[in-house]
């Protein structure tokens, strides 16, 4: 697995972390913490895998965060897992958008798609997550490849 390492830019104010390979024992947040910037967010598309060690130093992080705006961009999986299983991961934090894992039974095919907190937390998203995506293949229902009662868990806690 590849170490992290991350890029930075601003967008309008915020300063935006692209981080890229494992959340683990490698992981170094120090140049995140370090920031003035009253507001971030932190793209975790590129991540690949979260170890224990890994959360351990990402608690520690958010806890030097404490007071600032910190938003979660573009999770994948293995990172709403962890947010999921670690509340402290979420403290504070407004996870803005995430991927959804989706298969079709039809043709084999997995596949993720992006949404955004505000998509999510409408009415009927979650009980129609089956109906809701056309597979790209074959064009039948892709089905949630998960179980939405615990993969929405985040969704409930206030940030």
């Amino acid at each position: 697995m590849a170490a992290m390492t991350f890029d930075v830019k601003d967008d309008k104010g915020v300063q935006v972390f692209k981080l890229k390979g494992a959340i683990d024992e490698k992981a170094d947040f120090t140049k995140l913490v370090g920031l003035s910037t009253a507001s971030l967010a932190i793209d975790f598309e590129a991540v690949e895998n979260v170890n224990s060690t890994g959360i351990k130093k990402w608690i520690a992080m958010l806890g030097d965060l404490k007071g600032k705006n910190v938003t979660y961009e573009r999770c994948p999986t293995v990172v709403i897992e962890s947010v999921n299983m670690v509340p402290a991961l979420r403290d504070g934090v407004n996870v803005n958008s995430f991927f959804l894992p989706f298969f079709c039974a039809s043709c084999d095919l997995e596949l993720t798609k992006l949404v955004v907190r505000s998509e999510a937390t409408a009415t009927g998203f979650i009980e129609g997550i089956n109906d809701r995506y056309p597979c790209e293949r074959c064009n039948r229902k892709l089905r949630f490849f998960d179980d939405e009662s615990l993969y929405f868990a985040f969704l409930e806690t206030a940030s």
